[in-house]
Order: C-alpha cells, then sequence, then structure tokens
C-alpha cells in the first residue's frame, strides 16, 4: 500500500511540475517591455523620486522641513 501512494505522489508530483513548465514557457513576456512600461508608470505617477536612497518618505529631492 505504501508504495502505490508513494508511486502516485510522484507521477501527480511529475504532472504538476509538467504543467508548471508548460505554463513558463507559455506565459513569456519581454523584459525590456515590461522595464520601460515600468518606467512610464513611475514617471506618471511620480513615483520616481521614491527610489532615491535617502531616510524618510518624501517625494522631494530636499525636503523644506528639516
Amino acid at each position: 500500500m505504501k508504495i502505490i501512494e508513494l508511486l502516485n505522489y510522484l507521477r501527480r508530483t511529475h504532472l504538476i511540475a509538467n504543467e508548471w513548465n508548460e505554463l513558463q514557457n507559455y506565459r513569456k513576456t519581454s523584459v525590456s517591455l515590461q522595464m520601460m512600461t515600468m518606467l512610464v508608470l513611475y514617471q506618471w505617477f511620480k513615483l520616481s523620486d521614491w527610489s532615491i536612497i535617502t531616510p524618510g518618505l518624501s517625494t522631494t529631492l530636499f525636503p523644506t522641513n528639516l
């Protein structure tokens, strides 16, 4: 009984891994398109200043309330 359960487990694992591999091949996206889209969205929503490495959450480069 244990051997049959083990074989069923291995077969299901193999089938799931195979399906996952097929989905990964099907859903490939262009990295350059994704990067350009993210850059445009960052500029559009004014989030590009948040990528500057400074303490605090300020959308201005040099906050005036120091």
